[in-house]
């Protein structure tokens, strides 16, 4: 799951056509090989990951599973970063 702005400004359709884009011209395989969801930042399960997470600068590499946030269960998922 990516949270993009360009998801609100350019909607669904441009957004994902740009990551395909960018997926095929740097890792084709990659575009073909896994699922990536779009959503805009103001999902609520990125606006709770961010009222959790508030207090630091960032979160990299970090793993959560079994919980519940902003009402989404999260069965299992890896955070790559939030900012």
């Amino acid at each position: 799951m990516i949270a993009t702005p360009l998801f609100d400004s350019e909607g669904a359709k441009k957004a994902y056509v740009r990551l395909l884009s960018t997926l095929q011209a740097s890792e084709p395989e990659l575009a073909t090989s896994v699922t990536i969801t779009l959503v805009s930042p103001k999902d609520d399960l990125i606006r709770g990951l961010r009222r959790i997470f508030g207090t630091t600068k960032s979160v990299h590499g970090m793993r959560l599973g079994g919980n519940v946030v902003n009402g989404v269960f999260i069965e299992r998922a890896y955070v790559y970063r939030i900012k």
